[in-house]
């Protein structure tokens, strides 16, 4: 569950110093100044610079951007071809296209007629959806070309001539299925770390691993990886004049082991150094504690003492918590008192007294057991089983949270974060859904109240998620109800 806590106008310049005062403030109105741990933000340069000024608050890359970044590397490769392939799906952005693609998918008997997806490059693993749409619809894209091509009519011969001439050869079709083939297992990766009904970083590095191996090279005949643009994605990763470029693509294998190499290097490259919050939440998940994705001892050794430093700290903390008991009343001096006397005493208390002593005989070796599992929580929990892939770590810990009330409140801590900055990016659509051209003067306020609203309304029936400075039942937040309302029912 995500919660959207604040959404406020931020006037230019977006500066660090700026963005890191606005945090400051956003977290002051919340007072959540000493619970915040870390921010998941994307590369760029002030919001790193920004961040790097809220210490002891802890940056995270968002995990999905930086998977973006390793892919454009080996698509750097083909670039010729990501040109081509989007002039052609481009040919079918206009209605009349649409209509002739649908009508012969319809006459060759696609089950359910589709749209070509755009190739946009700020959008995330856009080529991969956009040449899988492509593949599937090849046929039918084919067929017209031929049924414009032989066309008796002026206009549609004309068309036939265009995409004849931006039509992409058999070889780069085969070329463009295995590219897919490629990209697949990416694009599954991007949707499991943009979740926000589930735990997500603690999975980053255990994936990362597998598309990592699944891309390792069986020599060492690869370059060195360049670093330009590691800040942003590129948007114009391809030169349009590219397109004109004719580019030998007959030798897929070799073309294909190429682009591997470069997203192979840039998954090292930039997850050379492993984040500490990755891996200790994976080491708290109960699905890879066992940090199987993980080959360095060192790194292992480390990331286990950082847990029992951890451990050790805050236990000394719930203990101090709890060491002092209050000050006995004068009603618990006299309830104590007068239960210790015998002649008081019922006879069912006196039994069930006694066979207290009785249990304590036979569950003698339980209670130790017990005892010792609170002890040391941290042997305990790593002498349990890996959990199932399928099982939920948070229910794992809400289910085990007596028998480690120290370990399972370090376990909150860290998987809770998360993987990537996607819900917060994903507000930028709320906002963009409210205003329109007959809501372009909304009072920034105002429409921060709606996107707040709209993002929260089903978690208030769970928690209050007004700021403590707020008086809800007296409406501080909502100034004007009535407005808000048909706003929101619009």
């Amino acid at each position: 569950m995500d919660v959207l806590l604040e959404i406020s106008y931020f006037p230019t310049p977006h500066t660090a110093k700026a963005i890191t005062e606005g945090i400051k403030n956003a977290m002051q109105k919340w007072e959540i100044e000493n619970l915040v741990v870390s921010i998941t933000t994307d590369n760029g340069a002030n919001v790193v610079a920004a961040i790097r000024d809220l210490t002891p608050i802890k940056r995270l890359s968002c995990a999905a951007h930086t998977l973006q970044l390793a892919i454009s590397k080996g698509l750097k490769v083909v670039e010729n071809l990501v040109s081509r392939t989007k002039q052609l799906i481009n040919f079918f952005s206009t209605q009349k296209q649409i209509e002739r693609l649908i009508k012969v998918q319809k006459e060759i008997g696609y089950e359910e007629p589709l749209h070509l997806i755009q190739d946009i490059s700020t959008r995330w693993n856009s080529s991969y959806l956009a040449w899988d749409r492509l593949i599937f619809l090849q046929y039918a894209v084919l067929q017209l070309s031929v049924n414009l091509s032989c066309s008796l009519i002026s206009e549609e011969k004309t068309d036939g001539i265009r995409l004849k001439k931006i039509m992409i050869k058999d070889n780069e079709w085969e070329l463009l299925d295995e590219l897919c083939n490629i990209l697949a297992p990416f694009e599954k990766a991007t949707r499991d770390f943009s979740g926000n009904t589930y735990v997500t970083l603690s999975q980053m590095f255990p994936i990362i691993t597998d598309l990592t191996n699944s891309l390792k090279p069986s020599d060492n005949s690869y370059e060195v990886l360049e670093d330009s643009d590691d800040n942003t994605i590129n948007s114009d990763i391809v030169e349009e004049e590219s397109s004109q470029i004719e580019v030998d693509y007959s030798n897929i294998s070799e073309v294909l082991k190429n682009v591997k190499n470069k997203i192979y290097l840039g998954l090292k490259h930039y997850w050379a150094m492993p984040d500490e919050f990755g891996i200790m939440a994976a080491l708290l998940d109960p699905r890879y504690k066992d940090l199987n994705f993980i080959t360095d001892e060192e790194t292992k050794v480390k990331i286990h003492s950082s847990l029992q430093i951890q451990y050790d700290q805050l236990k000394r903390e719930m203990q101090q918590q709890t060491s002092t008991p209050p000050s006995p009343t004068i009603s618990t001096i006299s309830t104590t008192s007068t239960s210790s006397t015998p002649s008081m005493r019922s006879l069912h208390e006196h039994q069930e007294r006694r066979q207290q002593k009785v249990k304590k005989v036979f569950q003698t070796k339980e209670s130790s057991t017990s005892s010792s599992a609170i002890a040391d929580e941290i042997t305990t929990y790593f002498l349990l089983p890996v959990a199932r892939e399928n099982k939920n770590p948070l229910d794992w810990w809400k289910s085990k949270q007596e028998i480690f009330p120290v370990l399972s409140i370090i376990a909150r801590k860290y998987l809770g974060i998360p993987a990537t900055s996607v819900a917060s990016e994903r507000l930028f659509s709320d906002a963009g859904n409210h205003i329109t051209a007959k809501r372009s003067l909304l009072d920034p306020a105002l429409l921060g109240k709606m996107v707040f609203l709209k993002r929260n309304m089903k978690t208030m029936d769970h928690i209050n998620i007004f700021p403590p400075d707020l008086d809800v039942e007296n409406n501080d937040y909502v100034e004007d109800e009535h407005e808000l309302e048909e706003l929101l029912d619009e």
